[in-house]
């Protein structure tokens, strides 16, 4: 594969332009001038996908005043939503204002949760229809919620975390059934929200579970000559069933580094080896159950 094909599947993820985010994040949230940095960054680098979520805390106004201030451009932005008794029609008109565009290319549900219950179906249809949004969809993480989007057709756009201790043949054939009923596939943590990144000596609470993984994924890099951050973006890139792979960063030099990461070959071998590594507490690889 290109490279420039791959430039082009990778989506900028903005919750750290609007909150401080990230295990191994001390800078936290950037200014609004690194944070216009990385956008422009990521024009010149061939992004055009934009993710975000009412949740992200003023990311979305740190978004509208990027493109009030230098026009879309030639993005496309992806929102998610929490049902939380506001009328779906507020939320949508509340956030395209703060966003200064009149559309989007994806809105999903933010919790399982919500699409599970089937709050706003009808309302999310009509946005369809009108042409406000282009694709419905859903984020989630387990392999039960994406079995369950991947049989719904009302579901196009499917938001799921992928990387190298989170990717089990499952879930690889649950999305290449995706990819055949013509879903999109959006990944996201593939340096597991930057744990990948830290010292397995340090970490603590119910993180030393990483210890022994974070070490033998250390080992498959070092076999195969490769960084952390090259080995595990190009994991996720390479694989067909993908169509963006959202990252986030902190700074625009660490989203050029990311970009520079980028190979056109990545061996078989390497996927294999990373996925021989064994999870033993899978419990843990949902973020909101670590527990410092």
């Amino acid at each position: 594969m290109s490279k420039l094909t791959l430039h082009h599947k990778i989506g900028l993820g903005t919750v750290q332009l609007g909150l401080a985010y990230g295990i191994n994040n001390p800078a936290g949230k950037p200014a609004q001038e690194e944070a216009f940095a990385i956008l422009d960054e990521a024009h010149r680098s061939g992004i055009t996908l934009l993710d975000t979520a009412d949740a992200y805390g003023d990311s979305l106004d740190v978004l509208g005043s990027y493109i009030r201030a230098h026009g879309q451009k030639s993005f496309v932005i992806v929102n998610k939503f929490i049902h939380t008794g506001t009328s779906l029609a507020e939320k949508m008109e509340a956030g395209l204002s703060r966003l200064g565009t009149t559309h989007l290319y994806g809105y999903m549900y933010h919790r399982f949760q919500d699409y599970r219950d089937g709050a706003c179906r009808e309302e999310l249809q009509a946005y369809k229809k009108k042409k406000v949004v282009e694709k419905v969809g859903v984020s989630l993480y387990d392999l039960h919620a994406l079995e369950q989007a991947v049989r719904d057709p009302f579901v196009d756009l499917i938001q799921l975390p992928v990387h190298p201790f989170d990717f089990s043949a499952g879930k690889k054939e649950l999305l290449r059934e995706a990819k055949r009923q013509g879903k999109e596939i959006h990944v996201r943590s593939v340096f597991f929200q930057g744990l990948f990144f830290k010292d397995p000596a340090t970490l603590t609470g119910n993180l030393t579970a990483f210890r022994e993984p974070l070490m033998q994924l250390q080992e498959v890099a070092r076999n195969h000559g490769l960084d952390i951050q090259t080995m595990c973006l190009n994991y996720a890139l390479h694989n067909a069933s993908i169509d963006k792979v959202i990252i986030g960063v902190d700074s625009a030099a660490q989203l050029q580094k990311n970009m520079a990461s980028i190979v056109a070959q990545y061996p078989d071998s390497i996927a294999a080896a990373l996925e021989s590594i064994v999870i033993t507490i899978p419990e843990v690889l949902n973020p909101s159950a670590w527990k410092p």
